[in-house]
């Protein structure tokens, strides 16, 4: 959901194929099938829907924003392993 929301359009719809791209900057990246996996998973949680034309958006409001605003940035994270 990370990447999701790192999606310069993660406020509206987005595609697999977006997913799949904004993947590439993390450590570990995923490939289509992996990402179409997620999100079926997450369509059935509620957390996001499909629409009509086959692009996905969060169910929640502003729920790209609070998942941004969780993650600890990586300084501070590996100083809790210390």
């Amino acid at each position: 959901m990370y990447v999701i929301a790192c999606l310069k359009s993660a406020g509206s719809e987005f595609t697999v194929q977006e997913i799949v791209m904004e993947s590439k900057k993390f450590e570990r990246p995923f490939g289509n099938s992996h990402a179409n996996q997620m999100l079926s998973s997450l369509t059935d949680k509620g957390l996001i829907y499909k629409n009509r034309h086959g692009k996905y958006s969060f169910a929640v409001p502003m729920l790209a924003g609070f998942i941004r605003r969780q993650e600890i940035p990586m300084p501070l994270a590996i100083g809790l392993t210390d």
